[in-house]
């Protein structure tokens, strides 16, 4: 007997398999002088063919005691960044950015998203990144 088609919606539902592919790019470029390193930029990117995306890029420079760390999380047309600048007086500047996404949906968001992480994206092992927690900065005026 042959089901209805919300039968087999939620059958294929179900059923889904793992992205059919991933993807990861890292970047790094220095510069230093006689004195040793004085700006770096990294910049990594995870993805996986269904739309699920982890990009975190980070940015120093000792001369003027700045920085910027951005970490960004998506899947499909959802996503959430939190971008960290620590200024040359020591402050540190948090700004958040929502991608069709309501501030009370966040949490859940987020939670959904390292589960999906854990399973598929290249590389990520579930800890740190966490979007939520405090930044500080070092004395060479890195952000962690």
């Amino acid at each position: 007997m042959k089901g209805n088609k919300h039968d087999e919606l939620m059958m294929m539902t179900q059923t889904q398999t793992k992205p059919k592919s991933q993807s990861y790019s890292f970047h790094k470029v220095t510069y230093g002088g006689i004195n040793g390193d004085y700006y770096t930029s990294t910049s990594t990117r995870r993805m996986t063919s269904d739309g699920t995306v982890m990009e975190e890029s980070r940015e120093a420079d000792t001369t003027t005691g700045q920085a910027t760390h951005r970490v960004s999380r998506g899947v499909h047309d959802k996503g959430h960044s939190i971008t960290r600048k620590l200024n040359s007086d020591g402050k540190v500047d948090t700004t958040q950015m929502l991608h069709n996404l309501n501030q009370d949906e966040v949490k859940s968001f987020d939670r959904n998203w390292k589960n999906i992480a854990r399973r598929y994206l290249p590389g990520f092992k579930g800890g740190g990144h966490n979007l939520q927690h405090s930044t500080a900065s070092n004395s060479r005026g890195h952000i962690k």
